[in-house]
């Protein structure tokens, strides 16, 4: 019982102590969104903050959905290890193995994976390319097109690359002849219950939004003025950058909530 007590008035110090902290965050305009804690699979604590469309001032509800940005890369390789655990590839084969127009002889999945592959973080693009959409479609062949010099020779050094990902998620639709969005929904958040998940695979997110989700469910990153439709411009909120001419799935671009990350994390312990 004494113990029960004193772990009883630790516990209310400590969420005492984060809401402190939250709310210096929220006074100072260094957070928004929606957080959660577990302890033992058990939510521990749990608060939402600020605002869904912060020009507007719409608060902000709770389990909204958010685009996550590159935190999209486990998604991804998680796609990867299933092929594996299925024998459709090994990580330590060559990328040109199921992608065989892919430039470089030398990268290795695991390279891809592990961000060793050399590949420099993101495309740059002419003009001609800026008048049409760029999707995973167009992946290969521009590549082909550009052939970016590697950094380094395959596995020797480490560089972040958005577009290594980018490709993991062409060689999930390579093997697995579905659309990325199909094969994760299928695949992952299913089996995994995570019901308020999707993967938006153009930039108008009303048409592939799930259909217990609506507009007023997804949060707007901080970078948008206004929204039409939910059409969105630019899905990089920390850039402010204005890149409506591409679109690519696998390093980013995965939607989801604080509490289907959660059943995510659970589904990955199994």
């Amino acid at each position: 019982l004494i113990f029960a007590v004193t772990n009883a008035k630790s516990q209310s110090q400590e969420i005492k102590s984060i809401d402190s902290l939250l709310n210096l965050c929220v006074e100072n305009n260094f957070i928004n969104g929606d957080i959660l804690i577990k302890v033992n699979e058990k939510p521990y604590y749990t608060k939402t903050i600020g605002y869904r469309d912060n020009s507007k001032q719409e608060a902000l509800k709770p389990n909204s959905s958010f685009n996550i940005g590159s935190v999209s890369k486990p998604v991804t390789s998680t796609a990867i290890m299933q092929l594996q655990e299925k024998n459709l590839l090994n990580i330590n084969d060559k990328v040109r193995k199921y992608l065989p127009l892919f430039p470089y002889e030398n990268i290795c999945i695991k390279h891809l994976l592990s961000h060793t592959s050399g590949l420099i973080e993101n495309l740059d693009f002419d003009e001609s390319d800026k008048l049409k959409l760029l999707t995973n479609d167009n992946l290969v062949n521009l590549l082909i097109k550009y052939k970016p010099k590697l950094q380094f020779e395959p596995g020797s050094k480490w560089s972040y690359s958005n577009l290594g990902y980018d490709i993991l998620a062409t060689i999930v639709e390579q093997l697995s002849k579905m659309k990325f969005d199909e094969y994760m929904d299928k695949n992952l958040f299913q089996p995994s219950g995570m019901s308020r998940t999707f993967i938006p695979i153009t930039h108008n997110l009303k048409q592939w939004l799930p259909k217990n989700l609506t507009e007023k469910d997804i949060a707007l990153p901080h970078s948008f003025e206004n929204i039409v439709s939910c059409f969105v411009t630019n899905i990089d909120s920390s850039s402010g950058d204005h890149k409506d001419f591409f679109y690519f799935c696998g390093s980013t671009n995965v939607y989801t909530t604080v509490y289907d990350l959660a059943k995510f994390d659970i589904a990955l312990s199994k």
